[in-house]
C-alpha cells in the first residue's frame, strides 16, 4: 500500500469511528434528558400530591385547635367562675397534644401599664405587679368595671 491510499484509508477510519462515537455521545445525550425529564416531571407530581394532602391534614388540624383554644379563651371568665380549667384542659391536650407532664412555670406581671390605642392618654391598668407560683390560686379584686378580665385577657 502507499502512502496516499494509506492516508485515505486512514482518515476514513478515524473520521467514521469518531463520526460513530459521536452519534452515540448524541443518541445518548437525548435518551438520557428524555428520562431525567421523565424522572423529574414523576417526582415533582409525586410531592406536590404529598405535600398537598399533608398541609390540608395540617391546616385542619390547625382550624381545631384554634377553634377549641378561641371558644375557652373566650370564655375565660365563664371557665374560671366555674372552675373548670382543669377540664378544658383534659379536653384540649387529650384531643391536640400528648404531654409526659404538665407544664412547668410561673406568671410574673411586672409593672404592665395598659391603654387602649383609641384612648392612650387614659391608662386602664397602671403599673399592675404580681407573681402567680404554678398550681396557685389568685384572685383579682375590685369594683365593677375595674378592668380584671383585662389583666386576664393581656396573658
Amino acid at each position: 500500500m502507499n502512502k496516499t491510499s494509506q492516508l485515505s484509508l486512514r482518515s476514513t477510519d478515524d473520521v467514521g469511528d469518531k463520526l460513530a462515537l459521536a452519534t452515540k455521545f448524541i443518541a445518548s445525550f437525548i435518551s438520557d434528558f428524555a428520562l431525567i425529564l421523565a424522572v423529574v416531571f414523576i417526582s415533582t407530581v409525586i410531592m406536590l400530591k404529598l405535600t398537598t394532602s399533608l398541609t390540608s391534614t395540617e391546616l385542619k388540624a390547625d382550624r381545631e385547635v384554634s377553634a377549641v383554644a378561641d371558644e375557652v379563651l373566650s370564655s375565660i371568665r365563664i371557665v374560671l367562675s366555674y372552675n373548670v380549667q382543669q377540664r378544658e384542659k383534659k379536653r384540649f391536650v387529650k384531643k391536640y397534644f400528648y404531654l409526659e407532664s404538665d407544664p412547668i412555670g410561673n406568671i410574673k406581671f411586672s409593672n404592665v401599664t395598659f391603654s387602649y390605642p383609641s384612648r392612650s392618654d387614659i391608662e386602664i391598668l397602671k403599673t399592675i405587679s404580681f407573681n402567680v407560683k404554678q398550681d396557685e390560686t389568685i384572685a383579682l379584686v375590685g369594683s365593677s368595671g375595674s378592668d380584671k378580665s383585662r389583666c386576664i385577657q393581656l396573658l
